[in-house]
């Protein structure tokens, strides 16, 4: 029996690799397939399509098919499963969680390589990026889903009396890139407690800063982590803990 690659390859699109259309065109799935927030098969799912539905396609980013939301955001298929229409009518894909659920729990894009992005705020490099809404709404608290973390190794808060003042007491840009070298595939994250910045984490000391690596969805995923974390020999007092990252968006 014929079994299909879990990513079988498309010659056409291999060989284009990236490329932007001038305007939207029109695809239709040949078999259901996921699509995802990022071109890469380990970023979170949206949701999926079914086999015969007919989607607006923007653009081919590394083998993945850039399909237009309804929100006028993107998503990502991958190429083998969608293929052009001619003439057909298609209509913007609507994404699978409503906008109050999203707001609350985003699912986290924990791959360095793909954070999450809306147009009303950029996760700085150091933050664990999660799914928001495209239009956020000022004063408003989103969060994440549950997710577990491997805390690394923590610092005394030195909080800012003013929001103009600097703040210390966290590890530095420089020190989580090091620590990110080590895991190239789980986002290593850092808390700048007392800094006023917007976005902070649940079940945490806010008298500590901490530096931390994406652990998985489960304990026994976290788990497998923290193994390797120990292999290095480096972070003696590391362990799991589950979390949320929370954006506070407004004063």
């Amino acid at each position: 029996m014929f079994i299909f690659p879990l990513f079988p390859f498309n010659a056409d699109a291999g060989k284009r690799n990236t490329e932007y259309f001038s305007s939207p065109r029109s695809y239709q799935v040949i078999r259901g397939v996921n699509y995802r927030t990022s071109p890469d098969k380990n970023s979170p799912k949206y949701g999926t399509l079914k086999k015969g539905q007919t989607v607006m396609v923007s653009g081919i980013v590394k083998g993945w098919y850039q399909i237009v939301l309804q929100d006028g955001g993107n998503a990502y298929a991958w190429n083998t499963y969608l293929e052009p229409v001619s003439g057909g009518f298609s209509t913007p894909v609507r994404q699978s969680y409503s906008s109050k659920s999203a707001s609350k729990f985003g699912s986290v894009c924990p791959n360095p390589s793909y954070p999450c992005s809306t147009s009303d705020y950029t996760f700085r490099p150091y933050e664990l990026s999660f799914i928001l809404p495209n239009e956020l709404k000022w004063r408003n608290i989103y969060k994440s889903v549950s997710f577990y973390a491997i805390l690394l190794k923590s610092i005394k808060t030195v909080p800012a009396e003013e929001h103009d003042d600097e703040c210390s007491g966290y590890f530095s840009e420089t020190d989580r890139l090091r620590v990110q070298a080590m895991f190239p595939s789980h986002k290593v994250f850092a808390s700048r407690f007392g800094c006023h910045d917007f976005v902070y984490y649940t079940n945490t000391n806010e008298k500590y800063n901490f530096l931390a690596v994406y652990g998985g969805k489960t304990k026994p995923e976290a788990q497998n982590v923290l193994a390797k974390v120990r292999r290095t020999g480096r972070f003696s007092g590391s362990n799991i803990r589950k979390m949320q990252v929370v954006l506070d968006y407004g004063d």
